[in-house]
């Protein structure tokens, strides 16, 4: 719980129509408030919260935090606490309530990756200790503070995700987390629109290691083409994770049918086998990024074989769903270059022995090399064995645009405008028992193709 004068004196605010007794959370959204929490009035380039102060009281908001320039706005019976700037008062007070709790903290950061990372690692410590992790994918300057002010008193662990698009984001991030250990999945071409090189990216990343303390600890991917760099980062030790070359960690056996891997601990010399909650090598780093950190915890092998055997992912991760008599794989939650290679690689890996369809969206974030990332794309599907491939969008257009002349029989390539088109053209042309792939930036939605299945296959029933 926080009080009303700790809020105050935070943020530097004062009280105004009275003040509430108990705050048990701040939140920045009306239709999540939940007990005793204070709403905070945030201006985004879409919406301003000035304009909900109302519904937040509808919605038992038990009191505001508003700028003061728009004081005239709260209504009659809400407490507001005015402030200079909404945003800094929110930050202000992530950093004031973290220096209130002494929880090992993990921050994870890295181009693809991170918020799998991050689930993994606190489900794996919550089996023995009281944790708390960012809500979803809150990695921003408003998600990550949020979700700090939502952990417990007694939080022992929290696994806190950073994410990042523009330079300077993460060494911010950092400052509000206080991490003791981080850990960078890898490094992509991602948000090119806002970094000149792969290279900037990885160095952003790296602000992450420059803020850990000496006797901390970097988690590292061994397999990253910039490891050199992000180690040089790191004031601490480094524990390595590979499944190619000699790492703290490194995975030494896989069977994809059992969904295995065979994890060899350099610094005790066993040989752990963990349950693969989720196919692909990426995936076994991912455990074994996650594993890293939670053995520094504290944590054994025990509960972290048993976190994966009962691993509950987030929505629109690898999810699976039948619809029609097709196989639909659902990992339309976000994309970039990175991740549409992996995911498409294993899924036509994973699918050997059914016809493999690719649903695919729009890559965002790519700036000048827009156009030139979706072609390279296409280029790479080249050389992977589907039958089927269908874009929705006209950024998705340019992954067909960038397939080899000679690549695909005339008539399996198709460009859509919409979901409904796509779905149509799924239930026309894909053979019962075909696998199915959805793949996009989450603007795209391309979740809604599923959707838009469900229904021309319930209105065929009618």
């Amino acid at each position: 719980m926080l009080t009303a004068d700790q809020l105050a004196g935070w943020t530097g605010g004062r009280w105004r129509g009275g003040q509430p007794d108990k705050v048990a959370g701040v939140h920045f959204d009306t239709r999540q408030l939940v007990g005793e929490t204070v709403f905070i009035a945030l201006r985004g380039d879409a919406r301003d919260g000035h304009d909900f102060l109302d519904a937040a009281m509808a919605g038992g908001a038990v009191g505001a935090i508003v700028e003061a320039t728009s004081a005239g706005v709260c209504p009659e019976g809400l407490p507001c606490l005015l402030v200079k700037d909404t945003r800094r008062a929110l930050r202000d007070l992530a950093c004031a309530y973290r220096a209130t709790l002494d929880p090992r903290v993990i921050a994870v950061t890295g181009s693809v990756g991170k918020s799998t990372v991050k689930e993994m690692a606190a489900q794996m410590l919550a089996s023995s200790r009281p944790t708390a992790c960012s809500r979803g994918n809150w990695n921003n300057d408003i998600g990550l503070p949020v979700s700090i002010l939502g952990m417990p008193a007694d939080t022992e662990a929290a696994v806190l995700e950073l994410g990042m698009n523009h330079p300077g984001e993460i060494a911010d991030l950092a400052s509000i987390a206080c991490p003791s250990c981080g850990i960078v999945t890898n490094v992509g071409p991602v948000h090119l629109e806002f970094f000149d090189s792969v290279e900037a990216i990885a160095r952003e990343k790296a602000a992450l290691l420059e803020a850990l303390p000496t006797d901390g600890l970097a988690v590292l991917n061994r397999d990253c083409d910039y490891f050199d760099l992000l180690e040089r980062a790191a004031p601490c030790p480094v524990l390595t994770v590979s499944t190619a070359r000699d790492a703290d960690l490194r995975c030494i056996e896989q069977d994809p049918g059992r969904h295995l891997a065979v994890v060899h601990d350099a610094a005790t010399g066993v040989e752990i086998p963990l349950h693969m909650p989720l196919p692909g090598d990426f995936n076994v780093l991912n455990a074994m990024l996650a594993a890293g950190a939670v053995r520094w915890c504290g944590g054994d092998w025990a509960e972290i074989q048993a976190a994966l055997e009962s691993y509950t992912g987030l929505p629109l991760r690898w999810r699976r769903h039948e619809v029609g008599g097709l196989v639909l794989t659902n990992d339309a939650y976000n994309a970039n270059p990175v991740s549409m290679r992996a995911s498409a690689r294993v899924f036509c890996d994973e699918n050997r022995r059914h016809d493999r369809w690719l649903v695919l969206g729009g890559m965002l974030e790519l700036g000048r090399k827009t156009k030139d990332e979706h072609l390279d794309l296409g280029r790479f599907l080249s050389a992977l064995p589907w039958q089927g491939l269908i874009t929705v969008g006209e950024e998705a257009a340019w992954i067909a645009d960038g397939l080899a002349p000679d690549r695909t029989p005339e008539g399996v390539v198709y460009r859509c405008e919409t979901h409904e088109d796509a779905a149509r053209l799924l239930r026309g042309e894909a053979t019962p028992g075909s696998a199915v792939l959805l793949k996009g930036s989450r603007p795209f939605e391309l979740e809604r193709v599923i959707d838009a299945l469900e229904t021309q296959v319930g209105e065929s029933h009618e």
